[in-house]
């Protein structure tokens, strides 16, 4: 356990935070789908303002209705993480003053046949998230060039099929560079000693990752990026509602010398 948050005369609080729903990354199923739609609503709102008359109104209301959704949806994260930075500054700053997070009862991970290490505390009880990986695939570029002989139609079929050709390979590149894959939905256990994760499709099982095997750890906007130490992955990603907050708090269970290196 990390001595600094072991102390029985420190005051506590909970650490546990309600569990909002699980915010929309961009371009999944539905914010991909708000996304169209606002393409769309731009395309006839454009429409619309060209055309200068009675139907031209009418496809500027259709288009604004149309990209709500897509505005909505940012403005609802945008808030989001600012109450998630927020809620981090007020975690920092009850552990500053002396407060540590008080151990909550761990029902659903010995609901899943898993125990607590003698002196292992839990502070947060299988919260949804999603893991992520980082990989890139092998690329397998379109060799060759077009070249069609004959008159001015054969020379703009030739330049179609290179600017074709030239794109789809863009598009291949793009879709084989290195990034975060393969999103896996989960449960996460914070404990005093480690993070504990249980895949909820069955990829991976019961996982377990200690403190002094995280050397790395990163904030981004939607996750917490650790580099491992030790296991089959070399890098992860824990996607999750309140990022910030979990982080502040994962960070105060480090170990001091993993937490600088942190």
């Amino acid at each position: 356990m990390n001595p600094e948050l072991s102390h029985s005369h420190k005051l506590t609080f909970h650490a546990a935070r309600p569990s909002p729903e699980f915010p929309a990354r961009p371009r999944m199923i539905h914010g991909k789908t708000a996304w169209v739609l606002f393409r769309i609503g731009l395309l006839l709102m454009v429409g619309g303002a060209l055309a200068m008359s009675h139907n031209g109104a009418g496809l500027l209301a259709v288009g604004a209705l149309m990209a709500v959704p897509f505005i909505r949806e940012r403005l609802d994260q945008r808030n989001a993480n600012r109450q998630d930075l927020a809620d981090a500054a007020e975690l920092r700053a009850a552990l500053a003053s002396g407060m540590a997070p008080q151990p909550l009862e761990p029902a659903m991970l010995t609901a899943g046949g898993q125990q607590l290490e003698p002196e292992e505390e839990s502070f947060i009880d299988g919260s949804p998230v999603e893991v992520m990986s980082y990989y890139g695939d092998p690329l397998i570029k379109r060799r060759g060039f077009f070249l069609f002989f004959g008159g001015p139609l054969a020379w703009a079929a030739t330049a179609v099929g290179n600017v074709w050709l030239m794109r789809s390979n863009k598009r291949l590149a793009k879709k084989a560079s290195p990034r975060w894959r393969d999103p896996e939905a989960a449960q996460l256990w914070i404990t005093s000693e480690r993070l504990i994760l249980h895949g909820l499709t069955g990829k991976r099982s019961w996982v377990q990752i200690r403190y002094q095997d995280i050397p790395q750890a990163q904030l981004e906007g939607d996750g917490i990026v650790l580099s491992l130490s030790m296991g089959p992955e070399t890098l992860m990603k824990i996607r999750m509602p309140g990022p910030a907050w979990h982080y502040a708090l994962i960070r105060a269970l480090m170990p001091t010398t993993i937490r600088d290196m942190a």
